[in-house]
């Protein structure tokens, strides 16, 4: 008999993680190093970029809690046919274990479409392309909302590479406009070069940290996506379709 998952378990990864970033962060803020790059950079890039990585955090806050939710909902479907030994069935079009119907969740309403399905008496050489397209509508459901996130992480990198365009042409735009070599003149242009510098460098930085960080979280939320098809679909084809010739609905 395999080892249940703890409650909430994706969910404690991810504030695992989120509480090491935030440790971090905030020791880069005591030693001053975010406002230097904040100062430093007049596009603000670097603040465009800080902002989406924190709302893409915050999605997959939520993205956790509510895998994590579902992932609990399979595992108390599972625990309740094991432990009291009744078979799924539909009341009403909803799934029922027992006396009790199943939480609204990703699974139930899954399991309770495969139920549907064999209780119309669908031909038999159907019933696996309606189980397959299924199992594709829980995988769409499951991870369809990280493609936006995707989206965000690829994002973040891009403006991290706009950051080093602009710097560059702030470096050569300095350049350019010396009119002679006096010492005064010098200076300025090596002072606008420092900015342009700083612009390409932080924002490059900024956007290259947060695309990794925020990257590493939609992995590891595709990764509870997979356990939750995968928990889901194995227990369709091991605990609920066997079952199905001798139940009465």
């Amino acid at each position: 008999m395999t080892r249940p998952d703890p409650h909430h378990r994706l969910l404690l990864q991810w504030l695992l993680f989120a509480g090491i970033l935030v440790f971090a962060i905030w020791v880069a803020w005591d030693h001053g190093l975010l406002e230097k790059v904040y100062r430093s950079d007049p596009t603000r890039l670097s603040l465009v970029i800080s902002l989406l990585f924190v709302a893409a955090t915050v999605h997959c806050a939520a993205r956790a809690l509510y895998l994590s939710r579902q992932l609990n909902h399979i595992n108390a479907i599972r625990h309740l046919t094991a432990q009291q030994r009744f078979a799924p069935r539909l009341r009403d079009g909803q799934l029922v274990i027992g006396n009790a119907h199943a939480a609204g969740s990703l699974p139930a309403v899954y399991l309770a479409a495969i139920l549907a399905k064999y209780q119309a008496k669908a031909p038999v050489e159907l019933r696996g392309l309606e189980h397959a397209q299924l199992t594709e509508v829980l995988a769409e459901q499951a991870r369809g909302p990280h493609e936006t996130g995707w989206f965000v992480t690829g994002l973040l990198l891009k403006l991290g590479l706009l950051g080093t365009v602009i710097g560059f042409v702030l470096m050569l735009g300095s350049v350019s406009g010396i009119e002679s070599f006096d010492v005064q003149d010098v200076q300025a242009v090596l002072k606008n070069m420092t900015v342009g510098m700083a612009v390409a460098l932080n924002t490059t930085l900024i956007g290259l940290l947060g695309s990794m960080l925020l990257g590493f979280q939609y992995l590891l939320l595709d990764r509870g996506a997979d356990k939750l098809v995968a928990d889901t679909v194995h227990y369709a084809e091991t605990s609920l379709l066997p079952v199905q010739p001798t139940q009465n609905g």
